[in-house]
């Protein structure tokens, strides 16, 4: 079963409105909100790193970066980079810029954190650049579960 299978069925299984999106290919966030027709502030994107050897994912809104310094020192790590697209790969099942914010379907899961200010509707990938899901945010952080912070603590606006 796909990772974007894997995460249809989690949704079903759980009851959770969400809307399926079917567009033309989108490889990053700013190409996403633009085909959607959304704000990137609402696109959760999912990045991958390398921490402290481990690999984690953090979510941020789609018109912010990682602060990888502040990141580091505010939950004690002392190395934070990317993961190569090759990693990507292995660690996800899928390409750059398809990677869904469900590092808990990852096999195997995958820590994760995020950061996506105040938003009620999340945008994001769905394991393919062409198939995008929308829902509430405070749905996906009941199945998710992740290390939940604030704009301030490591996002920087793009």
């Amino acid at each position: 079963m796909s990772l974007h299978e894997r995460i249809i069925q989690l949704l079903d299984q759980n009851n959770i409105d969400y809307k399926l999106s079917h567009h033309e290919y989108a490889r990053t966030s700013e190409e996403a909100a633009k085909i959607r027709g959304s704000k990137p502030e609402q696109g959760a994107k999912a990045l991958v790193f390398w921490a402290d050897g481990e690999p984690i994912q953090i979510v941020i809104q789609g018109n912010l970066k990682v602060d990888k310094e502040k990141f580091k020192e505010i939950y004690g790590y002392s190395k934070l980079k990317m993961v190569s697209a090759e990693e990507l790969k292995e660690i996800t099942g899928v390409e750059p810029g398809a990677v869904p914010p469900f590092g808990n379907l990852f096999e195997p899961p995958i820590k994760m954190y995020c950061n996506l200010g105040f938003n009620d509707i999340i945008e994001f990938s769905a394991g393919d650049h062409r198939k995008s899901i929308q829902m509430k945010y405070k749905d996906w952080l009941d199945l998710v579960n992740p290390i939940e912070t604030t704009i301030a603590d490591y996002g920087e606006r793009t």
